[in-house]
Protein backbone atom coordinates (compact mmCIF):
# COMPACT_ATOMS: atom_id res chain seq x y z
CA UNK A 1 0.00 0.00 0.00
CA UNK A 2 2.86 2.37 0.73
CA UNK A 3 4.20 1.84 -2.77
CA UNK A 4 0.92 3.07 -4.28
CA UNK A 5 0.85 6.08 -1.96
CA UNK A 6 4.41 6.98 -2.89
CA UNK A 7 3.63 6.65 -6.62
CA UNK A 8 0.55 8.85 -6.23
CA UNK A 9 2.58 11.52 -4.42
CA UNK A 10 5.30 11.51 -7.08
CA UNK A 11 2.70 11.79 -9.84
CA UNK A 12 0.93 14.64 -8.02
CA UNK A 13 4.16 16.60 -7.53
CA UNK A 14 5.12 16.04 -11.16
CA UNK A 15 1.74 17.32 -12.32
CA UNK A 16 1.95 20.32 -10.01
CA UNK A 17 5.41 21.17 -11.36
CA UNK A 18 4.24 20.97 -14.95
CA UNK A 19 1.22 23.15 -14.16
CA UNK A 20 3.47 25.75 -12.55
CA UNK A 21 5.73 25.86 -15.61
CA UNK A 22 2.74 26.22 -17.93
CA UNK A 23 1.31 29.04 -15.80
CA UNK A 24 4.58 30.98 -16.02
CA UNK A 25 4.76 30.82 -19.82
CA UNK A 26 4.19 34.43 -20.96
CA UNK A 27 4.57 33.98 -24.71
CA UNK A 28 1.52 35.15 -26.68
CA UNK A 29 -0.60 32.40 -28.15
CA UNK A 30 -2.14 34.62 -30.84
CA UNK A 31 -0.43 37.26 -32.97
CA UNK A 32 -0.86 40.70 -31.42
CA UNK A 33 0.30 42.87 -34.32
CA UNK A 34 -0.28 42.66 -38.05
CA UNK A 35 3.42 41.92 -38.54
CA UNK A 36 3.12 38.79 -36.40
CA UNK A 37 0.12 37.39 -38.29
CA UNK A 38 0.93 34.20 -40.11
CA UNK A 39 4.10 33.61 -38.16
CA UNK A 40 4.88 32.11 -34.81
CA UNK A 41 7.62 34.00 -33.08
CA UNK A 42 9.40 33.53 -29.84
CA UNK A 43 9.09 36.32 -27.26
CA UNK A 44 10.90 39.47 -28.35
CA UNK A 45 14.53 39.77 -27.43
CA UNK A 46 16.16 43.06 -26.61
CA UNK A 47 17.62 43.17 -30.13
CA UNK A 48 14.15 42.78 -31.67
CA UNK A 49 12.70 45.51 -29.49
CA UNK A 50 15.60 47.84 -30.33
CA UNK A 51 15.05 47.26 -34.03
CA UNK A 52 11.31 47.86 -33.63
CA UNK A 53 11.97 51.04 -31.66
CA UNK A 54 14.37 52.29 -34.33
CA UNK A 55 11.85 51.56 -37.08
CA UNK A 56 9.11 53.39 -35.17
CA UNK A 57 11.37 56.37 -34.55
CA UNK A 58 12.35 56.50 -38.21
CA UNK A 59 8.73 56.40 -39.41
CA UNK A 60 7.77 58.99 -36.78
CA UNK A 61 10.60 61.25 -37.97
CA UNK A 62 9.48 60.86 -41.57
CA UNK A 63 5.91 61.78 -40.65
CA UNK A 64 7.09 64.81 -38.69
CA UNK A 65 9.14 65.92 -41.70
CA UNK A 66 6.16 65.51 -44.03
CA UNK A 67 3.95 67.51 -41.67
CA UNK A 68 6.57 70.22 -41.32
CA UNK A 69 7.09 70.46 -45.07
CA UNK A 70 3.34 70.72 -45.66
CA UNK A 71 3.09 73.47 -43.04
CA UNK A 72 6.03 75.38 -44.54
CA UNK A 73 4.55 75.22 -48.02
CA UNK A 74 1.10 76.20 -46.74
CA UNK A 75 2.57 79.28 -45.06
CA UNK A 76 4.58 80.18 -48.14
CA UNK A 77 2.99 78.89 -51.35
CA UNK A 78 5.96 79.93 -53.49
CA UNK A 79 8.40 77.79 -51.45
CA UNK A 80 9.85 74.81 -53.31
CA UNK A 81 9.73 71.32 -51.87
CA UNK A 82 13.50 71.22 -51.43
CA UNK A 83 13.50 74.58 -49.61
CA UNK A 84 10.73 73.37 -47.31
CA UNK A 85 12.69 70.18 -46.61
CA UNK A 86 15.83 72.15 -45.85
CA UNK A 87 13.95 74.49 -43.49
CA UNK A 88 12.41 71.54 -41.69
CA UNK A 89 15.76 69.78 -41.30
CA UNK A 90 17.21 72.89 -39.72
CA UNK A 91 14.18 73.23 -37.47
CA UNK A 92 14.46 69.58 -36.38
CA UNK A 93 18.17 70.00 -35.72
CA UNK A 94 17.62 73.10 -33.58
CA UNK A 95 14.78 71.38 -31.70
CA UNK A 96 16.88 68.30 -30.93
CA UNK A 97 19.88 70.34 -29.77
CA UNK A 98 17.74 72.48 -27.47
CA UNK A 99 16.09 69.35 -26.01
CA UNK A 100 19.44 67.74 -25.24
CA UNK A 101 20.63 70.91 -23.48
CA UNK A 102 17.58 71.03 -21.24
CA UNK A 103 18.38 67.63 -19.70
Amino acid sequence: MNRYLLSALVATFGLASATGVMAQDTSPTTPTTPQDQGSTRSPATSNDSTTTHQANAKSSHKQMMKDCEAKQRAENSSMSASAAKKACKEQMKSNSSSESKSY
